[in-house]
């Protein structure tokens, strides 16, 4: 029984260096880009062994137990106090069963939402490295990307635009100069 379906396209994330004069003896910069003509459709699906059987379990509970028990704590400082969970009584008062099961329940909601958000991007991961190897991927949803590849093409356009503009100026530039005429 599969509990998790989706279809996601991977993009190759290009990173060139480009030397710039920005000080003296030049600079390397990164220019990041996404290379869309070589994307990749993928489509994944997960069971319950999947889920159970991955190893972001323990990881993610450390986490959970660390962020969500520091939040707890500080809750039961705040409450105590307040002096509506007193840990002088006896622990069997309800203000304390209430607080303990609702931390508990606050804690495994919050490690089984983290545990299936990581096995999800792993499983992904896993499949695009083992389809097309090695690389700096972005996985993107298929609205995100056509999305994504109408933002890319407007930006493209904008500057052959730009540098179309740029090339008659200049040539109108050098035509001035030789002229003598604007």
């Amino acid at each position: 029984m599969k509990l998790y379906s989706s279809e996601f396209t991977s993009v190759r994330i290009t990173i060139e260096r480009e030397e710039r004069a920005v000080r003296p003896g030049g600079a390397l910069k990164p220019k990041t880009g996404l290379d869309l003509d070589n994307s990749m459709q993928h489509r994944i699906e997960l069971g319950w062994k999947d889920f159970l059987g991955a190893r972001e379990c323990i990881g993610r509970f450390f986490f959970t137990l660390a962020t969500a028990g520091f939040g707890l704590v500080l809750l039961l400082g705040a409450l105590s106090i307040g002096q509506i969970v007193s840990l002088s009584r006896s622990p069997f008062m309800a203000p304390e069963w209430m607080f303990i099961g609702g931390g508990l329940v606050v804690f495994f909601s919050t490690w089984v939402v983290q545990t299936v958000r990581a096995v999800i991007q792993h499983a992904k991961i896993n499949l695009v490295t083992r389809e097309r190897g090695n690389g700096n991927w972005k996985l993107l949803g298929m609205e995100e990307f056509a999305k994504t590849k109408s933002v890319l093409a407007a930006v493209r356009e904008r500057e052959l635009a730009e540098r179309e503009k740029a090339r008659i100026e200049s040539e109108q530039r050098d035509r001035a100069r030789f002229t003598g005429k604007p």
